[in-house]
């Protein structure tokens, strides 16, 4: 969480939000989107159960707990973009998270 918390402060788009109370808000939705964001991964990339039985073998994934974790690294990414200080002449496209395909 620290290093999440590091990365977002040392973002323009954070360090550029002037009232203080903002920024920590920004930099804490930041954060918890990428801790979301990494469990749900992680748990894609370790599976419940592996079957060798069958010819081709399997894999067992809780995908309601992979959908959780997906759908609060989205809120927190909401909640981050529209906090965002935009930075240049443009406001710059928000973050947009990619879909599991199952």
């Amino acid at each position: 969480m620290t290093a999440f918390l590091n990365e977002a402060y040392n973002d323009q788009r954070v360090v550029s939000i002037a009232d203080a109370a903002k920024q920590d808000r920004a930099a804490r939705a930041w954060a918890l989107y990428r801790v979301f964001d990494a469990v749900a991964i992680r748990m894609t990339a370790e599976p419940l159960g592996v079957n060798n039985g069958a010819e081709s073998g399997s894999h067992d994934y809780d995908l309601e707990q992979v959908t959780k974790m997906e759908e609060r690294a989205a809120r927190f990414l909401e909640e981050f973009n529209g906090l965002a200080i935009v930075v240049g002449a443009a406001r710059p496209p928000a973050f947009a998270r990619t879909v599991n395909v199952w």
